[in-house]
């Protein structure tokens, strides 16, 4: 299986992974327990979903991002929206060091569409799953990335294969949550703004970090940063001044 990878200011490229094969029960004696590469420990990555075409609001997110210190800047898909793919919509996605595609992308531009050429060579492809840093991402969920939706009822099936100390990622319902299992259950955290969020090692988590733009709800900018040293994440929300006409994104 393919996923992308990138590097700041470099274009994102396929790789050859290793499938996984099936995980095993939470109450196996072979349950695996989650192990950091010494190289991702200091790293601070800031992540951002569902753009739905509105570079200006990517463009304000990741500038939060930079003030904030991150070593990395994460889209989990749907960059696009319905209009036409723009060159100030490229140009900011430029600064991501890692993408998946949604399904809006997927549907908008079809596998492995090259949308710009040049020193940033920027692709999109239909597969919406990535794994870097060790923590896994996915569109919309683990069992279907392009569609599927991550909702506490899915959370609760699919969290206790995971690996303990384990992070995955997920966007696609514009809704920020954290879904935790320890072991014996699982819950839902509508995370606040500002507010840190242990991510440990005896538990196994899932978080989406809510919308750039499109959530009806919410006409905000939502977004996370993730603190793998510190083992935190932390959700920021970012208001715009008219939030009534900034909410039309779809």
């Amino acid at each position: 299986m393919g996923v992308p990878t990138a590097t700041r200011g470099h274009p994102a490229r396929w790789v050859r992974t290793q499938g996984r094969r099936g995980c095993p029960t939470a109450f196996s004696r072979n349950r695996p327990t989650f192990r950091w590469n010494e190289n991702d420990a200091r790293v601070r990555i800031g992540v951002c979903s569902d753009v739905h075409g509105r570079h200006d609001r990517l463009l304000a997110v990741l500038a939060a991002m930079a003030a904030a210190g991150v070593d990395e800047r994460w889209c989990l898909g749907d960059l696009v929206g319905r209009e036409p793919v723009t060159a100030e919509l490229v140009g900011a996605a430029s600064q991501l060091d890692l993408l998946i595609a949604g399904n809006h992308d997927a549907w908008a531009l079809g596998p492995d569409r090259v949308v710009a050429r040049g020193r940033d060579v920027f692709r999109l492809s239909s597969r919406a799953l990535a794994s870097r840093h060790g923590i896994d991402c996915w569109h919309g969920s683990p069992r279907h990335p392009l569609l599927g939706f991550l909702t506490e009822a899915s959370a609760a099936r699919i969290l206790p294969g995971r690996p303990l100390g384990s992070l995955g990622l997920v966007g696609h319902t514009h809704e920020p949550a954290l879904f935790v299992y320890d072991g014996a259950a699982t819950r839902a955290v509508r995370p606040v703004p500002g507010e840190s969020y242990d991510w440990l090692a005896t538990g196994a988590f899932m978080a989406n970090p809510g919308a750039v733009c499109g959530n009806p709800r919410d006409a905000a900018s939502w977004w996370l940063i993730v603190d793998i040293d510190a083992r935190v994440m932390r959700w920021h929300r970012k208001t715009f001044g008219s939030e009534e006409a900034a909410a039309a994104c779809l």
